[in-house]
């Protein structure tokens, strides 16, 4: 699933058959796969189907800080892989 994942950004990136639709700046460096859906019982969607930033925040705030490091950017990592 990351594979395919992996694939779909990487076709919008320069040599890619999508290459050129979006300026590459654009395109994810980071993607964090999480361990469970947003929803109004766990208060991280509100009852307008918006999602609450700060309890997003805080809930993955160590997969966030993690997304920043090197190891975090490659999408097939020990985190992401465990949320699946």
């Amino acid at each position: 699933m990351l594979e395919k994942i992996q694939a779909e950004i990487d076709s919008y990136k320069k040599d890619g058959p999508r290459g050129g639709m979006f300026p590459e700046r654009w395109l994810p460096t980071a993607v964090i796969i999480c361990d469970e859906a947003f929803t109004i019982q766990n208060k991280m969607v509100n009852s307008t189907a918006k999602i609450v930033r700060g309890k997003v925040e805080e809930h993955y705030a160590d997969r966030i800080e993690y997304a920043y490091t090197a190891e975090g950017k490659q999408l097939l990592n020990e985190k992401n892989i465990a949320s699946l």
